[in-house]
């Protein structure tokens, strides 16, 4: 055991690149890395391999882990995950791969606009309704032959706010194709 009653406690690999490695018993009878200080990354930091679960809470409630496949986050049972951000007029964006290469924020909490950004196509799986009004008093959703919209409450009303536009309602033509 390592212990320090006054002071600090200071752990120092002069090596260049070096790392401090932690490992104890992998409850099968051998060693297991559980933690490396990666001393030859650029900037500090900590390693846990995959498979390793990092616990937070006294009953070990969140899980982080990364199984050589997926990342997974997992709150065992217990409360609310909250991802919040305090910094003035900044946002939370959830990226993700673009299908050319790069990455997209496909959804945006503007903190600034105070608004919800989605970049790209939303798809509603048949019979679940992308819901309105604080009880979903209006909503619309397909049932897998007839699109619905249904509103519980109050009026339906559609304004059209373009200088001289118009209110077009289209439909099939009996021809194949589209008419106003």
């Amino acid at each position: 055991s390592i212990r320090n009653d006054t002071g600090n406690l200071t752990i120092l690999n002069r090596a260049d690149d070096g790392d401090i490695i932690f490992q104890s018993d992998n409850g099968s009878g051998g060693v297991a890395t559980y933690l490396t200080l990666d001393g030859g990354f650029s900037v500090p930091y900590v390693a846990l391999e995959d498979n390793t679960i990092l616990a937070l809470g006294t009953h070990k409630d969140l899980l982080l882990t990364h199984d050589g496949t997926d990342s997974k986050i997992d709150n065992m049972n217990t409360g609310d995950i909250k991802i919040r951000n305090f910094a003035d007029d900044s946002d939370i964006s959830f990226h993700t791969d673009n299908g050319s290469g790069g990455t997209t924020a496909y959804i945006t909490l503007d903190g600034s606009a105070a608004n919800i950004k989605i970049a790209t196509d939303m798809i509603f799986a048949d019979n679940k309704a992308a819901m309105f009004g604080t009880g979903g008093d209006a909503f619309l959703k397909h049932d897998g032959s007839n699109c619905n919209f249904i509103n519980d409450t109050g009026n339906v009303t559609f304004t059209n706010r373009t200088d001289d536009g118009d209110i077009i309602f289209s439909s099939d033509n009996g021809s194949g194709g589209t008419a106003a």
